[in-house]
């Protein structure tokens, strides 16, 4: 391939910043010099015929693909430098014997946070056109770029997570999609020689959907669309008004009590933007995508909407359900309405990755990561995206061994509880599909990520100061169960019952793997479990303390015992049932994935589908009118709590258990 990395003379004389780092270091990077770059590319060229063409594109940081004026495509996944991602696309439908016209719209975020690999000062888009195997365009000097200067910043969201923005539809460049558009004015591109991205992975693409409206109201100069469910997605519509004139446009999930949009949201997203109109018949479609039901334009005088123009399309992953769910559904609906929350929110949660919420992160936690493709996995069949999300997090190992918590980004956070659960996740995988080159790949991760947390155990076999990364328990703080150790981020030094339970798991999961594939166990979990009864079992009580000091014996301290069977006589698992009985999930919210997993993992299924359908779990989400999991079990009960969070979906997974249980035996 002759395609090179273009961007702009600015892009491509700026010093790459470099952003990965351990979390404990306290390095901090310089400021990115650009931000909230919008950069278009445009190339004219001419085809005999369109027949067996498809281009090989990715870039640093995301692109929107047209060709002769219609969007194909957009990506790339987020992905680090050495295993760079790009989507190879059919392009023939759009191409045509004759001069045709390829446009690109790319995008350089700029800021340290979850979503990309951004904040390094490193732009560029890669595009090679083949036909019949035979490259015939090739990005190089060529191409014509030019900024987007429609796009201004307002403002940012989420944990800088993406920009509001002012779209002025007097700029120059919009409609630089089209094959009549005047390009005279740009520049020619230039190579960008700071980038060496390894293209070695080939990106899933998403699927577009559209999504009529199920309500919309005109109120003066306000006109409100409610979707009738959340989604992630786009909107575009068409307007005429004075030139100069603003409409404010907001976007929200959920209404306030007298009604209006609530755009300022709970978890920390303002979707208020404007769109300055040019006096003709103007077209507004935000860049990034949002999560959100509700939409509501505020006019300005003499401002028409042309609804009939108005798209909304939801972005996903791509799903195809099985058949367990309708069935439940009518079997047993309030079950089945748990399930149906669960699956719409996997369906249209997940993006390239499996992302912890399409609003305020936007970004791939290894822990939700898991929960999700696990979820992805019970009700698809398909281990796909918990493969994808896995050899993320697998090829951050070169920052950690220990593994990131958040992979393929420019923020850099560690959380012991989620890399000790890769294992788990990478046999859960393994269940579903019997890949056996997938759990060959992953095993020298796996290998890593044991003799990393090996560092920390004690001549007792206890782990101890865990301190390069957070420690996570469960979130937010009150939903800890009054867990009797300071969680501070960093984490105080000592020892502390959970971290120490979950290498015992893992060294299990480990062992189990290890068996798989014919290599001798490498874990000594007997040494850890004796620590483990030494430091935290409470004969007295015949419970588990939280730590060696203390007489508290919370939830959380107990559950993993009884899930990884450490040291559980008749007796203690009568108590830590007894706990679970009465503390129910409303007492945790992460964890309660491990209580449910415990009770099925020991044969209390009763129990678990009590716990499934609790009228203060995700039954109180369907009652607070959720159409996708919230991040607790309720609005009120996390302050900055998401309502779109496709982890909360895993109680599809324990009800397709008993699905399987009572009406497949």
């Amino acid at each position: 391939m002759s395609a090179k990395w273009i961007t702009t003379e600015k892009m491509a004389k700026l010093s790459p910043i470099s952003v990965f780092h351990k979390a404990a270091d306290g390095y901090v990077p310089p400021t990115s010099e650009v931000q909230a770059a919008h950069i278009l590319f445009r190339r004219r060229f001419s085809l005999t015929d369109a027949a067996n063409a498809t281009v090989k594109i990715s870039a640093d940081d995301y692109y929107k693909l047209y060709i002769n004026g219609a969007f194909v495509a957009c990506g790339p996944a987020p992905s680090y430098p050495a295993y760079y991602a790009y989507n190879q696309i059919d392009v023939f439908p759009y191409l045509h014997a004759g001069e045709n016209v390829i446009a690109v719209h790319t995008y350089y975020n700029g800021q340290i946070n979850r979503v990309w690999v951004s904040g390094d000062n490193l732009h560029g888009l890669y595009l090679s056109l083949c036909q019949n195997g035979k490259e015939i365009l090739a990005s190089d000097e060529s191409f014509l770029v030019s900024e987007h200067t429609a796009f201004s910043v307002e403002g940012t969201y989420g944990y800088k997570t993406g920009y509001l923005e002012r779209y002025d539809s007097n700029a120059k460049e919009c409609g630089f999609e089209n094959i009549d558009f005047d390009d005279k004015s740009w520049q020619n591109a230039v190579v960008n020689p700071n980038i060496a991205h390894n293209l070695s992975v080939s990106a899933p693409m998403l699927v577009f959907e559209k999504i009529e409206p199920t309500k919309v109201e005109a109120d003066g100069r306000s006109v409100k669309i409610d979707l009738g469910r959340e989604i992630c997605g786009y909107v575009k519509i068409s307007a005429m008004g004075q030139k100069d004139s603003v409409v404010l446009f907001r976007q929200a999930e959920e209404l306030n009590d007298d009604g209006t949009l609530r755009y300022h949201l709970r978890c920390n997203c303002d979707y208020e933007e404007s769109w300055v109109l040019s006096g003709g018949f103007d077209t507004y479609q935000p860049f990034d995508y949002r999560g959100f039901r509700y939409l509501e334009f505020l006019l300005p005088e003499g401002c028409e909407l042309f609804l009939d123009t108005l798209e909304v399309t939801a972005r996903h992953n791509g799903y195809r359900e099985l058949p367990f769910v309708s069935e439940l559904e009518k079997r047993e609906p309030k079950l089945g309405a748990i399930v149906r929350l669960c699956a719409d929110t996997v369906k249209y949660g997940i993006q390239e990755v499996a992302v912890d919420c399409p609003t305020r992160e936007k970004g791939q936690y290894l822990g939700d990561a898991g929960f999700i493709g696990m979820t992805y996995a019970a009700l698809t069949g398909s281990a796909e995206p918990l493969k994808r999300s896995l050899c993320d997090f697998a090829r951050s190992s070169f920052i950690c061994p220990g593994l990131m918590a958040v992979s393929t980004s420019s923020f850099m956070q560690e959380i012991a509880d989620y890399s000790m659960n890769f294992p788990a996740f990478v046999w859960a995988a393994y269940q579903t599909d019997k890949d056996i080159a997938f759990l060959r790949e992953m095993y020298p991760t796996v290998l890593g990520v044991y003799r990393y947390f090996k560092c920390f155990e004690n001549a007792d076999g206890v782990l101890s100061d865990v301190t390069e990364k957070w420690n996570l328990v469960d979130w937010p703080a009150n939903l800890r169960d009054n867990y009797d150790f300071p969680l501070t981020d960093p984490v105080t030094p000592g020892t502390h019952n959970v971290p120490t339970a979950y290498f015992i798991g893992m060294g299990k999961c480990i062992n189990e793997i290890a068996k798989e594939l014919g290599e001798v166990p490498p874990c000594d979990v007997a040494h850890n479990i004796d620590g483990f009864l030494s430091y935290f079992f409470d004969a007295e009580a015949n419970l588990f303390k939280d730590r060696r000091e203390s007489k508290h014996h919370s939830l959380h301290a107990n559950v993993l015992p009884l899930l990884f069977d450490i040291g559980i006589t008749p007796a203690v698992k009568e108590n830590v049932l007894s706990m679970i009985r009465e503390k129910k999930l409303v007492s945790v919210n992460y964890f309660a994935y491990y209580i449910l997993l415990a009770l099925e993992r020991i044969g209390e299924y009763d129990l678990a589908h009590e716990l499934l359908l609790s009228p203060d779990a995700w039954s109180n989400m369907l009652k607070e009118g959720a159409t996708t999991c919230f991040e607790a079990w309720g609005k009120e009960k996390k302050k900055n709590c998401s309502l779109f969070h496709p982890w909360m979906s895993y109680a599809a997974i324990f009800a397709k258990s008993y699905f399987e249980r009572k009406y497949r035996p």
